[in-house]
């Protein structure tokens, strides 16, 4: 029972999927994976896997195999109630992207970092869309490049672009933690400052302020 308790607090449930945006059905599938490797006691059958992951559908994805649970007797039972691998090309089929590995190659190609992004959002996107085409080392190292911002591609020049996709990953994010690092400290020493000036502006204008005060200051002060 104490493995169990442990493992319900490890990693929160997945959102439901209603199957209206294909898009979504990877993220349902990933958080289920985690789930199931963060909870190994409690789903150890793949029916379990099935049942849980079902318990995640709403909408029109969960409609779709609704009926296979809701009169069991009457209807045989499908390969994947007992398969999750099967369960999810079920799911993928009648939910998924028509041309996952197609949509995921355009969104590469087109991928872009901008200037004032920080690479750690570029990265992530990358990373996700290149574990979906079947594209070599060379080939994603040269999309990766391609599609940095272009100060870090200049800065790269000082580095030397490496020839391996990871170090290459590595560089590109030592090159944007430092150009971040330069902006912080620029921002703190603007407002240091400007902080600085307006002390001396007041210190200014409270010592000429000191100074109209004082007697004889006025040109009538003379007068008897």
């Amino acid at each position: 029972k104490a493995n169990t308790a442990s493992e319900r607090n490890t990693v929160r449930n997945p959102e439901p999927f209603d199957g209206s945006d294909p898009s979504k059905l990877r993220v349902l599938l990933t958080q289920n994976q985690l789930v199931f490797r963060a909870r190994p006691n409690t789903f150890n059958t793949d029916e379990k896997k099935v049942i849980f992951a079902i318990s995640h559908l709403k909408g029109t994805a969960l409609q779709w195999f609704e009926p296979f649970f809701a009169d069991r007797n009457s209807l045989e039972e499908p390969d994947w109630v007992s398969d999750y691998k099967r369960f999810t090309d079920e799911l993928e089929l009648n939910f998924g992207p028509y041309d996952l590995i197609g949509n995921a190659e355009h969104e590469l190609e087109n991928l872009r970092m901008s200037d004032g992004q920080r690479i750690t959002k570029y990265i992530t996107n990358f990373n996700r869309l290149a574990t979906l085409v079947p594209w070599g080392q060379a080939a994603l190292r040269y999309r990766f490049y391609n599609g940095l911002a272009p100060r870090i591609k200049d800065q790269m020049a000082f580095f030397g672009k490496p020839n391996n996709l990871h170090k290459l990953h590595d560089v590109a994010q030592t090159i944007d933690y430092r150009y971040w690092e330069w902006k912080s400290k620029q921002s703190r020493e603007h407002s240091s400052s400007n902080r600085s000036s307006s002390k001396n502006d007041n210190q200014g204008k409270s010592n000429s302020n000191s100074n109209s005060n004082k007697p004889g200051s006025d040109g009538n002060s003379g007068n008897k």
